[in-house]
């Protein structure tokens, strides 16, 4: 039988191993420990996981080899786990009230952790698991659907345009084409092998993020070994024999797809969410009802990969330590009276709750008076950044 030597074995000589220096840790930082969108949206959404299973699901770079599940043979479809993160989302609070970073702020990506079974069997070539990551302004709040995408290879879009008739509402693009991600690499050891209890396998990024921008990564096994086309990569209760290494990424899975549409979206219409990406080299072994399989992307909102975020911020950052201005009345309904900005050239933003700027100006005072009359009465953050400090405060109009 004709053996499948990897193309993308090529692939991981020609891309650099990130690295990493001293120079990248000069300024204290301020960690907010591992952040996880979907155990976020379980327990601070939901505040249950009782709706939700805990699986695992084979990923390998393409569908020649074939894997056991109940009984019953299947090519293997999964090519990437993904997750998009977007720390301005109010999910990381428990009380639903903050966004866990204020718009206007950035942050550094220390670390990733990818949640999952690695079973190896062989020796010989060390197996690997890649990591892409790529970061962008969203182009606007989207209308979340789990649905498919006809889009070019590599290219994921959140809110697929033809969904809802608008071309302006793209959502967030998680393009793992981008020549400017980063490619990090892990090689995967006999110590990371678990057949029972999954492990966190933990990729150090050390990535600083600009303000408002959103992550997105993807997650792909790259096996070190060649294989045939057929061989067996996992077996759930080995009624088959499993012939090579196997990686399964664990997952949270909606338990009624009816009852609970879309369990895994985000509050307010911001960005986190999981994606899938299939085969990148696909056999369309998979007809009838099953065809949707031999497709490339898409998102989904019934499903959420256990994909770990430690992020941190600038421990100078003047927002944490010291309030340089004040705002009064406070809830108002037509004037306010903004104290203490330095005499000298201010950035004064508001943004509404689903973190859409709604009002900007600039200002050259020690004190301003605002007209908010034109705002919806609700919760809005006003944040007024210059080169000395960047603040946000909560701003209730009645």
């Amino acid at each position: 039988m004709k053996k499948y030597y990897k193309l993308i074995c090529f692939f991981l000589l020609v891309t650099p191993i990130l690295g990493f220096s001293q120079k990248d840790n000069i300024s204290p930082k301020l960690s907010f420990g591992w952040l996880v969108p979907t155990r976020a949206i379980l327990n601070n959404v939901h505040h249950t996981d009782t709706a939700a299973t805990y699986y695992g699901s084979t990923i390998f770079p393409d569908s020649t080899v074939r894997y056991e599940s109940s009984g019953v043979l299947s090519y293997i479809w999964l090519n990437s786990a993904g997750e998009v993160f977007d720390p301005y989302s109010k999910i990381y609070d428990p009380l639903l009230i903050n966004p866990l970073i204020q718009p206007g702020v950035g942050y550094f990506l220390d670390s990733l952790f990818l949640s999952g079974w690695y079973k190896k069997i062989n020796g010989g070539n060390p197996d690997t698991l890649v990591a892409e990551v790529t970061y962008s302004l969203p182009k606007t709040a989207p209308s979340f659907a789990g649905t498919f995408f006809t889009n070019p290879p590599d290219t994921f879009w959140v809110s697929p345009p033809k969904v809802f008739g608008d071309t302006a509402r793209f959502g967030f693009k998680c393009r793992m084409t981008d020549p400017n991600k980063v490619v990090v690499k892990y090689i995967l050891s006999s110590s990371d092998s678990s057949t029972t209890l999954e492990k966190k396998i933990k990729f150090p990024v050390n990535i600083q993020i600009p303000a408002d921008n959103i992550v997105g990564v993807s997650f792909t096994f790259v096996p070190g070994n060649p294989y045939n086309a057929g061989d067996i990569v996992y077996s759930s209760n080995a009624s088959f024999t499993q012939v090579l290494n196997s990686f399964r990424v664990a997952e949270y899975v909606t338990n009624n797809y009816t009852i609970n549409q879309r369990y895994f979206s985000d509050l307010n219409k911001r960005f986190n969410s999981s994606h899938l990406i299939k085969k990148e080299i696909r056999y369309h072994q998979y007809t009838g009802t099953n065809a949707w399989q031999n497709d490339r992307m898409f998102s989904t909102l019934d499903w959420g990969f256990d994909i770990g975020f430690m992020i941190s911020i600038p421990q100078n950052i003047n927002t944490l330590t010291e309030n340089k201005f004040s705002i009064y009345p406070n809830p108002s309904s037509n004037l306010i009276h903004i104290k203490g900005l330095d005499n000298q050239a201010s950035h004064l933003d508001i943004y509404n709750f689903t973190g859409q700027l709604i009002y900007s100006e600039t200002i050259n005072e020690n004190e301003h008076t605002l007209d908010i009359s034109q705002f919806a009465s609700g919760m809005y953050l006003l944040k007024i950044s210059n080169k000395n400090f960047t603040q946000s405060e909560k701003l209730v109009i009645e």
